[in-house]
């Protein structure tokens, strides 16, 4: 455990610098210690979007993308969205212990398969990443039916190990030019830019 906190409070810090490396990525995605959390590649691909974003960042789901995002531009807002109390009480008290005090977790119950968000701002979203809700508990590809991402630049998880994953994939193919990126045979993502209009 101290190793891990160690391990996250470095790459935490390189991210936030804008110094890390491919090794850095994998020794914190090591010291998360969830084989389901984004892919290192995922989590580098994040951090440059991070970076590069002008306006407020939208996460459905959370976890060690959201630290990352966080970490890489505090500049900006970023809000993930999440059902389990456990889960996001984690991730609050992780960012307060590593400083990240642009994160800002809404613990929000699913309603009809999608987070309930009522209480969530209306902001202009610059980049977004679909991760959630859990495919046993919500449908993603619903997340162009109940936020407004039009403008932003797009990143949806687990889009080419299972139906659903298409299903985003295509849902949110009306809006934008997605690519996706197949890290192995079970993991890939896709990146969307919102086509011109």
């Amino acid at each position: 455990r101290q190793r891990a906190g160690i391990a996250l409070a470095h790459g935490i810090g390189l991210i936030r610098d804008g110094r890390e490396t491919t090794d850095d990525i994998v020794d914190l995605f090591d010291a998360w210690e969830n084989p389901f959390a984004a892919t290192p590649v995922l989590l580098s691909t994040l951090a440059i979007l991070a970076r590069q974003s002008k306006g407020p960042i939208l996460e459905c789901g959370s976890g060690l993308s959201s630290l990352v995002m966080a970490a890489a531009n505090p500049k900006v807002e970023v809000h993930s969205l999440e059902d389990s109390p456990t889960f996001a009480d984690h991730l609050r008290a992780t960012a307060a212990n590593h400083g990240v005090s642009n994160l800002h977790d809404h613990c929000l119950p699913l309603k009809g398969g999608w987070y309930d968000t009522g209480s969530l701002p209306h902001e202009d979203w610059a980049l977004a990443f679909v991760d959630g809700p859990r495919r046993t508990s919500g449908r993603r590809s619903d997340t162009p039916l109940h936020v407004d991402l039009t403008r932003a630049v797009v990143v949806a998880d687990d889009t080419g190990d299972n139906a659903s994953g298409a299903a985003t994939v295509e849902a949110f193919g009306a809006t934008h030019d997605m690519t996706v990126i197949d890290v192995s045979a079970q993991r890939s993502f896709a990146v969307g830019k919102p086509k011109q209009a």
